[in-house]
């Protein structure tokens, strides 16, 4: 979604400043409608992690249901000043550069494979899983087989719905610390810049700062250790964790993929991200 957002903005397609309300109509409360895309990108925007009218396990979530929580949403500090992890910021942005793009809130998926997965040759990653294609199981604590819901929230997609490959990851990674200067790549170095700052040490609404060793900082989607340099991102959902993270002034880079859904595995994933990127950068240096 981030790398999307990058790629639309290189076109002159979306301004990161644009505002959520030029793209999203609903009913904004004080200074909502204002949070910008580039907040949303950086989870800086106030919202929450979920929306309050979203279900457990929801089979439908439509832009009018987004549109009805943004339009009750009042933000409880000034946006853009504080992190908190939002999955309905990214949804919404997602929606939108899928318009964007292709002119319709439903073009997110067509809109990422066009730009982005067709250009890199990722053909087995997608939203929409052909009907002969099952997902690789899920497995419980005790290593049993898990049965967990399908992502079915098409409205949200762009916090996290899409099915791939470790070879399609393989590929995606090695693109980020490629030198490559065509337009994809050139944008998705962009999303590695570092925009807004917070101190891990404290607590989710934690305000913003500046200049610390143990601050990370956030690019367009992506987390960006301000100490190291290194850029990561992890994720759970349903069952599975993954990790992804790399160091861009050594071209080095570390995927773990697990599929369980164990609490805190997502966090220990980046943990080993950041563990190994440390060990082959100290590698590189000692060469």
């Amino acid at each position: 979604t981030g790398s999307l957002l990058a790629v639309l903005h290189e076109e002159g397609k979306v301004g990161l400043s644009d505002a959520m309300e030029d793209w999203i109509s609903a009913q904004y409360q004080d200074d909502a409608g204002s949070i910008t895309l580039e907040m949303l990108a950086t989870h800086a925007s106030s919202l929450p992690r979920v929306a309050n009218n979203q279900g457990a396990t929801p089979t439908t979530y439509s832009v009018s249901d987004l549109e009805t929580f943004l339009g009750g949403f009042t933000p409880g500090w000034p946006i853009g000043t504080e992190y908190l992890y939002s999955n309905i910021a990214f949804g919404a942005l997602g929606i939108i550069v899928g318009k964007a793009g292709g002119g319709s809130f439903d073009d997110y998926e067509s809109e990422v494979k066009k730009k982005i997965l067709d250009t890199l040759g990722m053909e087995s990653t997608t939203i929409t899983l052909p009907s002969d294609v099952t997902p690789a199981p899920s497995y419980s604590i005790l290593s049993q087989p898990a049965a967990h819901p399908a992502w079915t929230e098409p409205t949200i997609e762009g916090a996290g719905a899409w099915y791939s490959t470790a070879e399609d990851m393989g590929t995606f990674l090695a693109a980020q610390v490629s030198s490559s200067d065509d337009a994809l790549h050139r944008a998705l170095r962009t999303t590695h810049k570092p925009r807004f700052c917070y101190d891990p040490s404290g607590s989710e609404e934690q305000p913003a700062v500046e200049d610390k060793s143990s601050v990370h900082c956030l690019g367009l989607g992506w987390f960006v250790h301000k100490d190291t340099g290194f850029v990561q991102k992890n994720g759970a959902i349903f069952g599975y964790n993954s990790a992804m993270g790399f160091d861009p002034v050594s071209g080095s880079g570390v995927m773990l993929l697990h599929n369980s859904g164990l609490d805190g595995a997502s966090g220990a994933l980046v943990d080993g991200v950041v563990e190994l990127l440390t060990l082959m950068h100290e590698a590189t240096a000692r060469r």
